[in-house]
């Protein structure tokens, strides 16, 4: 509910951060990190939105209901970075990331989603109700998957520069999805609501390089 909701923002490093072996099923849900209480305006954390390393693994950010939803907005870094060896089986489900609270608007991050230094299989988005990210209006690549060894990260059923709705352009200022010298990650699926939409970015929709 909104009276249990959390403002994080104005910070000089990250707002939420999720790090050590160890750390585990933790959830972080409802809040908005990034923005003023109102969720339409920017009060960035430096250093960006989320932050799950050094070796945290099976944390949740946020769900699949409205009530669950981060709205993760407006930070200096990526709105989530997921980063280092043994950062496993970590969830972002149902989050708007680089929008306003009604995803119509851009209160961009520097990245949306930043996966990177050898995480392994975690996912965001999903199949089911609600679990679909709003990754949209941010300055850089909407999920950017970096460094060799980042492998088997799942991204599903994601909306990735469009508003809320799907239809109209709410772009990212780079590709929708930028996976940079890593292997073995899969974008979408073949089951029901696995299929991401990527549209309006200002790169490509998916690129793969070096």
């Amino acid at each position: 509910t909104p009276g249990a909701r959390n403002v994080i923002g104005g910070n000089g490093w990250e707002g939420v951060s999720i790090e050590g072996g160890g750390t585990t099923d933790n959830a972080i849900i409802g809040n908005y990190i990034g923005t003023d209480v109102s969720g339409v305006t920017a009060l960035p954390n430096a250093g960006g939105g989320v932050d799950i390393g050094f070796r945290a693994a099976s944390n949740v950010i946020g769900g699949c209901t409205a009530g669950l939803r981060n709205l993760i907005s407006g930070n200096g870094g990526a709105g989530v970075t997921i980063a280092g060896i043994s950062v496993t089986d970590n969830r972002i489900l149902g989050n708007y990331i680089g929008t306003n609270v009604t995803g119509t608007a851009a209160i961009p991050n520097g990245i949306g989603v930043l996966i990177k230094n050898q995480a392994v299989d975690n996912v965001v988005g999903g199949d089911t109700a609600g679990s679909s990210n709003l990754i949209s209006g941010n300055r850089g690549a909407g999920v950017k998957i970096d460094n060799t060894g980042t492998m088997h990260n799942v991204l599903l059923g994601n909306r990735i520069g469009a508003d809320a709705s799907g239809t109209l352009p709410l772009g990212n200022g780079r590709e929708g999805v930028l996976i940079d010298f890593a292997s073995a990650n899969i974008v979408g699926g073949t089951g029901a609501n696995e299929g991401n939409l990527i549209r309006f970015n200002g790169g490509g929709g998916v690129a793969i390089e070096d």
